[in-house]
């Protein structure tokens, strides 16, 4: 379940059952939504979640209905 997965920017494989195939995710804080918030305190969007390393406006994934629901360690990198 995703309440294990770690939070501290590592990347991890998430998926949830409505998605089409599992994402490469990190834990994040989005910003925008921090700031957001500020203006509109009762807004639903979570700030920080497991969200995509390269992109800022992911906010689907800051839905609460849309977040990830599992998570996988990436494996090792091979070393040369």
């Amino acid at each position: 379940m995703i309440d294990t997965a770690p939070k501290d920017g590592s990347f991890i494989v998430c998926w949830q059952s409505t998605w089409d195939r599992p994402f490469v995710l990190h834990w994040k804080t989005n910003q925008r939504i921090v700031d957001h918030h500020k203006e509109f305190p009762d807004d639903p969007l979570k700030e920080s979640y497991f969200g995509d390393p390269e992109r800022w406006d992911d906010y689907d994934l800051a839905h609460y209905e849309d977040a990830a629901t599992h998570w996988h360690p990436l494996a090792d990198l091979p070393k040369s």
